[in-house]
Protein backbone atom coordinates (compact mmCIF):
# COMPACT_ATOMS: atom_id res chain seq x y z
CA UNK A 1 0.00 0.00 0.00
CA UNK A 2 1.35 3.45 -1.12
CA UNK A 3 0.56 6.97 -0.02
CA UNK A 4 -0.47 8.50 3.24
CA UNK A 5 -2.01 6.50 5.62
CA UNK A 6 -5.03 8.64 7.23
CA UNK A 7 -6.24 7.22 11.02
CA UNK A 8 -9.37 5.28 10.94
CA UNK A 9 -10.32 6.88 14.26
CA UNK A 10 -9.68 10.00 16.26
CA UNK A 11 -11.23 11.52 19.35
CA UNK A 12 -11.78 14.22 21.52
CA UNK A 13 -10.19 15.51 23.90
CA UNK A 14 -6.83 14.28 22.28
CA UNK A 15 -5.10 13.55 25.22
CA UNK A 16 -7.63 11.75 27.59
CA UNK A 17 -6.97 12.50 31.42
CA UNK A 18 -8.18 11.31 34.84
CA UNK A 19 -7.17 13.21 38.04
CA UNK A 20 -9.22 13.28 41.31
CA UNK A 21 -8.44 12.32 45.44
CA UNK A 22 -7.81 9.03 46.11
CA UNK A 23 -10.45 7.38 47.04
CA UNK A 24 -12.92 9.56 45.05
CA UNK A 25 -15.05 8.52 42.12
CA UNK A 26 -13.59 9.71 38.91
CA UNK A 27 -15.40 8.98 35.30
CA UNK A 28 -14.42 10.55 31.50
CA UNK A 29 -16.81 11.35 28.83
CA UNK A 30 -15.60 12.20 25.07
CA UNK A 31 -16.41 11.42 21.90
CA UNK A 32 -14.56 9.14 18.53
CA UNK A 33 -14.91 9.74 15.68
CA UNK A 34 -13.71 8.72 11.95
CA UNK A 35 -12.19 11.65 10.49
CA UNK A 36 -12.88 13.75 6.63
CA UNK A 37 -14.62 11.42 4.21
CA UNK A 38 -14.07 8.30 6.03
CA UNK A 39 -16.30 5.78 7.52
CA UNK A 40 -15.91 2.74 9.70
CA UNK A 41 -18.03 0.75 12.10
CA UNK A 42 -16.88 0.31 15.66
CA UNK A 43 -17.33 -3.76 16.29
CA UNK A 44 -16.09 -3.19 19.89
CA UNK A 45 -14.76 -1.16 22.27
CA UNK A 46 -12.92 -3.36 25.24
CA UNK A 47 -10.44 -2.07 28.18
CA UNK A 48 -7.93 -4.31 28.12
CA UNK A 49 -6.30 -3.31 31.55
CA UNK A 50 -7.59 -3.30 35.09
CA UNK A 51 -7.77 0.59 35.53
CA UNK A 52 -10.85 1.18 34.44
CA UNK A 53 -14.06 0.04 33.02
CA UNK A 54 -16.50 1.18 30.49
CA UNK A 55 -19.71 2.11 30.84
CA UNK A 56 -21.39 3.08 27.98
CA UNK A 57 -20.73 3.70 24.21
CA UNK A 58 -23.27 4.78 21.99
CA UNK A 59 -23.32 5.81 18.45
CA UNK A 60 -24.11 9.39 17.95
CA UNK A 61 -23.84 9.12 13.88
CA UNK A 62 -24.15 5.94 11.97
CA UNK A 63 -20.00 4.78 11.15
CA UNK A 64 -18.92 8.42 12.43
CA UNK A 65 -19.26 9.60 15.53
CA UNK A 66 -19.41 7.41 18.97
CA UNK A 67 -20.21 8.74 22.43
CA UNK A 68 -17.91 6.72 25.25
CA UNK A 69 -18.12 6.94 28.83
CA UNK A 70 -15.17 5.41 30.91
CA UNK A 71 -15.34 4.97 35.03
CA UNK A 72 -11.90 4.80 37.26
CA UNK A 73 -11.32 1.80 38.80
CA UNK A 74 -11.37 3.53 42.75
CA UNK A 75 -8.35 3.08 44.87
CA UNK A 76 -7.98 4.34 48.73
CA UNK A 77 -4.47 4.99 47.83
CA UNK A 78 -2.09 7.52 46.01
CA UNK A 79 -1.21 6.16 42.68
CA UNK A 80 -1.11 6.88 38.50
CA UNK A 81 -2.07 4.19 36.34
CA UNK A 82 -2.63 3.87 32.47
CA UNK A 83 -5.92 2.53 30.77
CA UNK A 84 -5.82 1.17 27.52
CA UNK A 85 -8.95 0.91 25.59
CA UNK A 86 -9.08 -0.72 22.07
CA UNK A 87 -11.47 -0.46 19.72
CA UNK A 88 -11.86 -2.81 16.72
CA UNK A 89 -13.14 -0.70 13.68
CA UNK A 90 -14.79 -2.60 10.31
CA UNK A 91 -13.34 -0.64 7.35
CA UNK A 92 -15.08 -0.59 4.03
CA UNK A 93 -14.00 -3.95 2.33
CA UNK A 94 -14.29 -5.60 5.68
CA UNK A 95 -10.59 -5.14 6.86
CA UNK A 96 -10.86 -4.44 10.78
CA UNK A 97 -8.07 -2.80 12.73
CA UNK A 98 -7.60 -2.22 16.23
CA UNK A 99 -7.41 1.38 17.77
CA UNK A 100 -5.50 1.95 20.78
CA UNK A 101 -6.85 4.86 23.02
CA UNK A 102 -4.53 5.53 26.30
CA UNK A 103 -6.26 6.77 29.18
CA UNK A 104 -4.12 8.54 31.96
CA UNK A 105 -5.57 8.47 35.52
CA UNK A 106 -4.26 9.74 38.85
CA UNK A 107 -5.39 9.02 42.07
CA UNK A 108 -4.09 12.07 43.49
CA UNK A 109 -3.24 12.37 47.58
CA UNK A 110 -4.90 14.97 49.72
CA UNK A 111 -1.23 16.87 49.99
CA UNK A 112 1.12 17.62 47.74
CA UNK A 113 4.64 18.12 48.16
CA UNK A 114 7.04 19.54 45.47
CA UNK A 115 9.65 18.79 44.95
CA UNK A 116 9.75 15.45 46.39
CA UNK A 117 12.83 13.20 47.24
CA UNK A 118 15.65 15.14 47.46
CA UNK A 119 16.53 19.08 47.99
CA UNK A 120 19.97 19.34 46.14
CA UNK A 121 22.11 22.22 46.39
CA UNK A 122 24.60 22.11 43.77
CA UNK A 123 28.96 22.47 44.01
CA UNK A 124 28.67 25.75 41.72
CA UNK A 125 25.74 27.29 44.16
CA UNK A 126 27.69 26.23 47.06
CA UNK A 127 30.76 27.78 46.29
CA UNK A 128 29.26 31.26 46.26
CA UNK A 129 29.37 30.48 49.76
CA UNK A 130 33.24 30.81 50.25
CA UNK A 131 32.95 35.31 50.35
CA UNK A 132 33.16 36.46 53.09
CA UNK A 133 28.97 37.52 54.33
CA UNK A 134 27.71 36.08 51.84
CA UNK A 135 24.05 35.10 51.51
CA UNK A 136 22.57 31.81 51.97
CA UNK A 137 21.51 29.43 49.96
CA UNK A 138 17.89 29.27 49.42
CA UNK A 139 15.59 26.45 48.09
CA UNK A 140 11.75 26.18 48.30
CA UNK A 141 9.11 23.40 48.83
CA UNK A 142 5.13 23.80 48.23
CA UNK A 143 3.17 22.25 50.13
CA UNK A 144 -0.65 22.53 48.44
CA UNK A 145 -3.74 20.94 49.78
CA UNK A 146 -6.19 19.70 47.13
CA UNK A 147 -8.77 18.81 49.78
CA UNK A 148 -10.50 22.66 50.08
CA UNK A 149 -13.04 20.85 52.91
CA UNK A 150 -10.21 20.17 55.10
CA UNK A 151 -7.98 23.23 56.61
CA UNK A 152 -4.93 21.94 56.11
CA UNK A 153 -1.53 23.67 57.29
CA UNK A 154 2.04 23.04 57.74
CA UNK A 155 2.61 22.77 61.77
CA UNK A 156 6.76 22.23 61.97
CA UNK A 157 9.83 21.77 60.29
CA UNK A 158 13.70 20.54 60.75
CA UNK A 159 16.94 19.56 59.67
CA UNK A 160 18.23 16.70 60.93
CA UNK A 161 22.03 14.82 60.30
CA UNK A 162 24.08 17.55 60.03
CA UNK A 163 26.36 19.87 61.88
CA UNK A 164 24.52 22.59 64.26
CA UNK A 165 23.80 25.79 62.15
CA UNK A 166 24.32 24.42 58.82
CA UNK A 167 20.43 25.09 57.57
CA UNK A 168 17.67 27.71 58.69
CA UNK A 169 14.09 26.44 57.82
CA UNK A 170 11.46 28.81 57.51
CA UNK A 171 7.73 28.24 57.26
CA UNK A 172 5.85 30.88 55.03
CA UNK A 173 2.12 30.68 54.84
CA UNK A 174 1.00 31.83 51.05
CA UNK A 175 -2.59 30.75 51.35
CA UNK A 176 -4.77 29.88 54.54
CA UNK A 177 -5.80 25.94 54.85
CA UNK A 178 -4.23 25.56 51.42
CA UNK A 179 -1.01 26.00 50.93
CA UNK A 180 2.36 26.55 52.54
CA UNK A 181 6.17 27.22 51.15
CA UNK A 182 9.13 25.85 53.37
CA UNK A 183 12.28 27.65 53.01
CA UNK A 184 15.41 25.87 53.40
CA UNK A 185 18.85 28.24 53.52
CA UNK A 186 21.85 26.85 53.97
CA UNK A 187 24.01 29.19 55.79
CA UNK A 188 27.98 28.41 55.32
CA UNK A 189 30.52 26.62 53.06
CA UNK A 190 31.92 22.84 54.46
CA UNK A 191 35.21 21.59 53.79
CA UNK A 192 34.13 18.43 52.32
CA UNK A 193 32.57 17.25 49.46
CA UNK A 194 29.56 16.42 50.25
CA UNK A 195 27.03 16.92 53.35
CA UNK A 196 23.71 14.74 53.64
CA UNK A 197 21.00 15.52 55.76
CA UNK A 198 17.34 14.90 56.10
CA UNK A 199 14.46 17.86 56.04
CA UNK A 200 11.53 16.58 58.08
CA UNK A 201 8.23 18.41 57.78
CA UNK A 202 5.21 17.90 60.10
CA UNK A 203 1.36 18.91 59.18
CA UNK A 204 -2.13 18.97 60.68
CA UNK A 205 -3.27 15.85 58.19
CA UNK A 206 -4.28 12.67 59.69
CA UNK A 207 -3.44 10.92 56.49
CA UNK A 208 -0.14 12.68 55.74
CA UNK A 209 1.14 13.81 59.28
CA UNK A 210 5.10 14.08 58.28
CA UNK A 211 6.92 14.72 54.66
CA UNK A 212 10.56 13.50 54.76
CA UNK A 213 13.33 14.69 51.95
CA UNK A 214 16.75 13.95 51.75
CA UNK A 215 19.02 17.24 51.62
CA UNK A 216 21.83 16.59 49.45
CA UNK A 217 25.22 19.61 49.30
CA UNK A 218 28.00 19.33 46.85
CA UNK A 219 31.12 21.18 47.85
CA UNK A 220 33.78 22.27 45.67
CA UNK A 221 37.11 21.79 47.75
CA UNK A 222 40.02 21.86 45.27
CA UNK A 223 41.10 25.30 46.16
CA UNK A 224 40.19 24.73 50.31
CA UNK A 225 42.76 25.78 52.82
CA UNK A 226 45.57 23.48 52.88
CA UNK A 227 45.34 21.18 56.14
CA UNK A 228 41.87 22.40 56.36
CA UNK A 229 39.77 19.73 58.49
CA UNK A 230 36.10 18.67 57.72
CA UNK A 231 33.01 19.49 59.43
CA UNK A 232 32.19 17.31 62.04
CA UNK A 233 29.25 14.99 62.49
CA UNK A 234 26.63 13.37 60.50
CA UNK A 235 28.64 13.81 56.85
CA UNK A 236 29.43 11.19 54.64
CA UNK A 237 32.52 9.94 52.93
CA UNK A 238 33.85 12.14 50.68
CA UNK A 239 33.56 9.22 48.05
CA UNK A 240 29.46 9.41 48.45
CA UNK A 241 27.40 10.37 45.25
CA UNK A 242 24.38 12.26 44.52
CA UNK A 243 21.52 9.17 45.26
CA UNK A 244 20.32 7.73 41.56
CA UNK A 245 16.85 9.41 40.45
CA UNK A 246 17.46 12.46 42.74
CA UNK A 247 15.11 15.62 41.93
CA UNK A 248 16.80 18.16 40.00
CA UNK A 249 17.66 21.15 41.80
CA UNK A 250 14.82 23.44 43.23
CA UNK A 251 15.04 26.52 42.22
Amino acid sequence: MTGTVRPVLQWMPAQLKMASLAGNDMSLEFEAFVPGDLSAAMVELKATKSAAKIRDHSELEPSKRWRVVVDAVPSSKPANSREELIATMRVPGGKTVNITIPVQISHQARIQMKPSGTVSFSKKETSTLKAAGAPPITKSVEFKSLDPSIPFAVTGAQVSGVPEGTFDVQIEEKEAGKLYTVIVALKAFADQRTLSGKLTVTTNDPGSPKFDAKLFCQFDTANAAAGARPSPAAAPSAKEKPPAGASPNVR
